[in-house]
């Protein structure tokens, strides 16, 4: 039967399998100065502050935070940090955090795919007029394809901005500092009632993979101020009541927004609510970033993935009690040909090292019946029990396919730290492949989820 080689991170079989650069991350885009003039909106860097602090209350590694503000935040370079970001960087079971915070508008519908014959948009920072239309402003349409695109079953989208050009705008003209965050120009659309920038997208029976919450309805104007825009405040002191319990959901961001803007914009007929598009289901998936468990030692570690092989390998030692200074020797004979990797921790080390192979000996395929040594007879080196006092762990692993630690450990000396991608090269094959576990052990029974390696501990004690 033709094999089945499928080569993994040999710690993968304590882990779940995820790609290499997949993570809970967050895109959060604020725009405030324009090239267009006559058009900036006051606070926004005080929004993207805001943003960035309530995604790492929400759980979000700092370096998994991506901030594009005025001028960085050009259509082009909008639509790349999706791609790169938020659709190729977050897996299937990660988070995806998509916010921005500038200027709404409406264009004519190209496409005539829209009831109200008009497109909402967000505007970036190279926008520019047309004729009765705007160009560089992201298109309702694109964001729908972006969405679509994307692998995670869990994107959360907060939009501070509005779409509406109907709501009145001389109410804001007695309070310096309010700005509604719609841009007006020569010749644009007048839909009557625009849709909300999701809810075109709502047009299938699939569940959804996102939740969206915009600032305002299809018939009002968000308002940004010289503090920071009132939608996005409304969203940091709702994360910050939540932080203790690790629990929000849309549904309930969006209660508690439309509470706290109601409780804070100065005047009644200038009170506006968001917009909530999702489905049940996802809109009451938690914000919160799961906690991560919190990393085991390498000694529990490898005592685990040794668990998983399929078949014993013997190593011996010449004690199991050591003084501080005490030579020790480690012996270990393969009954089968393959390639051998031997590795110690003892206390006080931050991660393995690697003993066999190493830089007097960098190959490792050891034949059957040749028993490796180490130190080896004429060796230039030697090994020595080292303080502090405590438990020490020597680990052996056989594999009948090429794996060699020392190659993809780090440092320079003769023996090499291990860490995680020293591990790379163990492979799984089809369960009739096996290779024969070593002949003269005694029968033992079958493990579950055996891997096609061998492996052998042994405990030492070092007073």
């Amino acid at each position: 039967m033709k094999r089945l080689l499928l080569f993994i991170v040999l710690c993968l079989l304590i882990l779940p399998a995820t790609p290499a650069n997949a993570a809970d991350k967050a895109l959060l885009i604020g725009i405030g100065k324009y090239r267009m003039k006559g058009i900036d909106l006051p606070g926004i860097d005080k929004d993207v502050e805001t943003m960035r602090k309530v995604a790492l209350t929400l759980g979000y590694k700092p370096e998994n935070i991506r901030v594009l503000t005025d001028d960085q935040a050009t259509l082009k370079n909008i639509q790349a940090a999706v791609d790169e970001w938020l659709i190729a960087g977050v897996g299937p079971d990660e988070r995806a955090l998509f916010y921005f915070s500038g200027h709404g508008s409406q264009i004519y519908d190209k496409d005539k795919d829209e009831t109200d014959n008009a497109d909402e948009v967000l505007v970036c920072n190279d926008v520019a007029l047309g004729v009765n239309t705007l160009k560089n402003v992201l298109v309702d349409d694109m964001f729908r394809d972006m969405l679509k695109r994307m692998r995670s079953a869990n994107v959360f989208i907060l939009i501070d901005a509005c779409h509406s050009g109907t709501a009145t705008r001389s109410l804001t003209a007695r309070h310096a500092g309010i700005v509604p965050k719609f841009l007006e120009y020569p010749g644009m659309p007048r839909a009557s009632r625009s849709l909300p920038l999701f809810n075109k997208s709502m047009d299938t029976a699939e569940p959804l993979n996102y939740s969206a919450l915009s600032a305002a309805q299809d018939n009002q104007r968000a308002q940004a101020s010289t503090k920071g825009s009132f939608f996005t405040l409304g969203i940091e002191r709702a994360v910050e009541q939540a932080a203790k319990d690790r629990r929000l959901d849309m549904s309930k961001l969006y209660a508690e927004t439309t509470r706290y803007i109601a409780d804070v914009v100065p005047e009644p007929a200038m009170v506006y609510s968001p917009a909530l598009v999702g489905d049940a289901a996802h809109n009451e998936k938690n914000l919160f970033v799961p906690k991560e468990a919190a990393p085991e030692d390498w000694i529990t570690q490898i005592r685990k993935i040794a668990g998983h092989a399929a078949y014993d390998v013997k190593v011996g030692t010449n004690g199991t009690v050591f003084k501080v200074g005490d030579p020790l020797r480690i012996t270990c004979t393969p009954r089968t040909d393959g390639y051998l990797n031997v590795v110690t921790i003892q206390p006080g080390d931050k991660a393995p090292t690697i003993l066999f192979p190493n830089k007097f000996h960098p190959e490792n395929l050891v034949k059957a019946g040749l028993t490796v040594a180490i130190p080896a007879q004429g060796d230039a080196f030697e090994l020595a029990a080292a303080p502090p006092a405590g438990k020490a762990l020597i680990a052996v692993f056989h594999s009948p396919f090429p794996v060699n630690f020392y190659r993809q450990g780090y440092g320079d000396g003769a023996f090499r730290t291990m860490d995680q991608a020293s591990t790379r090269g163990f492979v799984v094959i089809d369960a009739q492949e096996k290779p024969e576990a070593e002949t003269a052990q005694p029968a033992q029974p079958a493990r579950p989820e055996s891997k096609p390696y061998g492996a052998g501990i042994v405990l030492l004690k070092i007073r």
